[in-house]
């Protein structure tokens, strides 16, 4: 395999053009040609860690969760929530709202920990793994859930096009989003006037004396560790009736998160 640093899809159109036989296999990290004997890959992040001496651990992470799901079965999930964010609802289109003074309370390696949790994967591979660089880590687990698409072309027009999806390792990683929402919404439960909102592995609250005694308990239910990281200031954007812009300030560095408000009012 080559990997290159060009889009591919000047090569794709010049077969075409030429009217070959190739095949084009896409999914959210890499775009690879297949033409005769040879197999081009470009990363689609530029700025990505992820090499093709990845692809070795993407298979084996699904290969260990495969092996270990006849003794340790899941089901999926009807509804599986990334985010929960509330405060907004009562403002207008263009108001905003604005706290201080708040913590970021992050599960930590979430998705791995939950499949430690389910013994879908073993304590060596977690170890391994968890040592990789989070983009790397998170491509990684996100792999389970990767749908595939490839398109088979013959004389430069498309013939074919398959969509490839595991649904037994889609549904362990829908499973991992569940445990870590279900831990979260608790959490939020547990905090009542003092949650902001979360976001898929963190969650956001004024800082408040409850905390630490709400923390142990979601950690003793769930087997979840969590950091703490203060937050300078957190504002809440009401764009319009389906948009709100979270942004959230910690020291030099700034987040911005987009809620769609159509499926949370």
């Amino acid at each position: 395999m080559i990997e290159i640093d060009e889009n591919i899809d000047p090569m794709v159109k010049a077969l075409k053009d030429r009217k070959q036989d190739f095949t084009v296999v896409t999914t959210n990290k890499t775009k690879t040609l297949l033409y005769k004997e040879q197999k081009f890959m470009y990363r689609r992040s530029k700025d990505s860690n992820f090499k093709p001496s990845h692809l070795g651990f993407m298979q084996l992470i699904k290969k260990e969760v495969k092996e270990r799901l006849p003794l340790n079965p899941v089901k999926m999930k009807p509804r599986q929530n990334y985010y929960d964010c509330q405060v907004f609802a009562d403002i207008e289109n263009g108001e905003y709202l604005t706290f201080e003074n708040c913590l970021e309370i992050d599960i930590n390696k979430a998705y791995y920990q939950a499949l430690l949790n389910m013994n879908l994967l073993s304590v060596e591979t977690y170890e391994r793994f968890i040592s990789l660089p989070k983009e790397i880590r998170l491509a990684l687990v996100g792999s389970l859930a990767t749908r595939k698409n490839t398109y088979y072309y013959e004389l430069g027009e498309l013939e074919k096009h398959e969509i490839k999806v595991d649904k037994e390792l889609r549904e362990v990683f829908f499973c991992c989003v569940d445990m870590v929402d279900k831990a979260l919404k608790s959490f939020k439960y547990l905090q009542k006037e003092n949650f902001l909102f979360y976001w898929v592995d963190g969650i956001y609250l004024k800082d408040n004396e409850r905390i630490k005694r709400d923390l142990k308990i979601i950690e003793a239910r769930f087997n979840f560790s969590f950091s703490v990281e203060p937050c300078e200031k957190i504002i809440f954007l009401k764009c319009n009736e389906y948009n709100t812009k979270i942004g959230v300030k910690q020291g030099d560095k700034n987040k911005v998160f987009n809620v769609e408000n159509l499926f949370q009012l």
